[in-house]
């Protein structure tokens, strides 16, 4: 009786102790296991300029702790070491203001998440009085293949999309039927790319593409929640390798850099 209670007592304080123990010297093993990192490059506008002393911020959507990497180098090239695993809301400040990104990223265990961004300027005309998103514009119409070349700006087009194209003299509405990227279908385009988008109508150069309805749920409720109230400019993506959320839908992005058209 006494042997079983003595070992049982035994057991109960090095119970006690470990508790304590993990409680004022987390193991650095177990926190590594459910960490990982992020890495990339901020250019400007042009997605070729790097840009210098910016600083990319990470916001837990869990539970609103934030991570923030070092200012850029030279390079451009930022890291961020030991972040938790989790969805995070991405900003990016420089010195000339900060910028939101229309995406959020996942952060996965002991994997690092590649993204590389360019910062642009606010776009006018974002949205208009019917509460449609501005997601690109068009640079490039072939009226005998009835398609357009699109530079997508925010957000995420895809096959099913509810799209309004809108310029001077072109005012139609269409369901997204076929996307290209480099001469092959795809069921969608992310932010900071060119792509090909079939027409039922004409467009021209500088013609505008507004979301509608992506798949039945308006635009209102797709994009990320913001990391910064108040912006000089969004955030476009020139390369990646990351989990990215848009509007509930997760990406896996494996994107070579690419610089966009400029309008």
């Amino acid at each position: 009786m006494f042997c079983e209670k003595a070992f049982r007592s035994k057991w109960l304080a090095w119970g006690v102790v470990g508790a304590v123990s993990l409680l004022f010297f987390p193991c650095e093993a177990i926190s590594q296991a459910k960490s990982g990192a992020m890495m990339g490059f901020i250019y400007a506008d042009d997605a070729k300029k790097p840009v210098e002393g910016a600083v990319v911020k990470l916001r837990s959507v869990q539970d609103g702790k934030e991570f923030q990497s070092g200012p850029t180098d030279k390079n451009g090239m930022y890291a961020l070491k030991g972040v938790a695993e989790g969805r995070y809301m991405v900003g990016v400040s420089s010195k000339e203001g900060d910028f939101n990104f229309d995406y959020e990223l996942m952060v996965k265990a002991d994997e690092t998440a590649k993204l590389s961004l360019a910062l642009k300027p606010q776009i006018s005309g974002q949205q208009t009085e019917r509460g449609e998103t501005r997601i690109g514009y068009v640079f490039g119409f072939s009226l005998q293949a009835g398609e357009a070349e699109v530079y997508l700006e925010r957000g995420l087009l895809q096959i099913g999309d509810r799209i309004h194209v809108k310029g001077a003299t072109t005012d139609f509405y269409q369901d997204v039927k076929s996307l290209k990227s480099k001469g092959a279908a795809v069921d969608k385009a992310l932010a900071g790319r060119n792509f090909v988008l079939a027409l039922e109508k004409a467009a021209i150069s500088g013609d505008i593409i507004y979301v509608v309805w992506k798949q039945g749920v308006p635009p209102a409720f797709l994009t990320a929640k913001p990391f910064f109230g108040t912006t000089l400019g969004i955030i476009t993506i020139v390369g990646a390798s990351a989990l990215l959320v848009y509007g509930g839908l997760q990406i896996i992005a494996v994107e070579e850099e690419e610089s966009p058209s400029k309008k």
